[in-house]
Order: C-alpha cells, then sequence, then structure tokens
C-alpha cells in the first residue's frame, strides 16, 4: 500500500499486458534482465547462475535467501523502467489519436 501512494507500485500481470498500449511497460522477462546483476551481488552469486529465472523466480530467491534484502530489489524494480514516459507511452498515443481539425 505504501508503495501505491507514493505512485511507485509497478505491476507486472502477464500476458504481455504491461507491455501493450497504453502503459508500453517492459515485460516481466526483460524487467528480470535488467535485475539480474544485482539479484546476483544481492545474493552474494554469479549471474550465470540466475540465468533463465523469471522476475517470479528472482524476487523469491530473494526473498528466501536473503530477506533484509528484498525491498533493494524492489526499489531496482522500480526504478528499471521509466514509466512516467517510456517509447510510444499513453502520451504519446493520446496525443497521435487526437482528432484532427
Amino acid at each position: 500500500m505504501q508503495a501505491a501512494k507514493q505512485r511507485r507500485l509497478v505491476l507486472y500481470v502477464g500476458a504481455g499486458l504491461s507491455n501493450a498500449q497504453p502503459s508500453c511497460g517492459p515485460t516481466g522477462w526483460a524487467v528480470a534482465e535488467l535485475l539480474r546483476q544485482a539479484a546476483a551481488t544481492i545474493l552474494g552469486r554469479e549471474v550465470e547462475e540466475l540465468a533463465g529465472l523469471d522476475l517470479e523466480a528472482l524476487g523469491k530467491l530473494v526473498a528466501d535467501s536473503a530477506p533484509d534484502r528484498l525491498e533493494e530489489l524492489r526499489d531496482r524494480a522500480a526504478e528499471a523502467f521509466d514509466f512516467r514516459d517510456p517509447p510510444g507511452s499513453k502520451r504519446a498515443a493520446c496525443l497521435s489519436s487526437r482528432p484532427r481539425r
């Protein structure tokens, strides 16, 4: 709830919904790729050991192995992609779909 109140809540709902318009966000797999190095550092492991893990699996691994650092991974996930104005964002979509006079 705190993340929602701070407007930092990021939902990955699956089936590619997060990357469809109007949000145009990354897929969970893309975010997992961006977080893999951070997760490896948090866990004291090699990045290669985490290859192939999706976003949910990375989060569970950190929660189980280093619960005191899960918030750090969450923060990194929230900052992994610029959700305010991504390429093809809803702002761009709205501008392009305005009726012309």
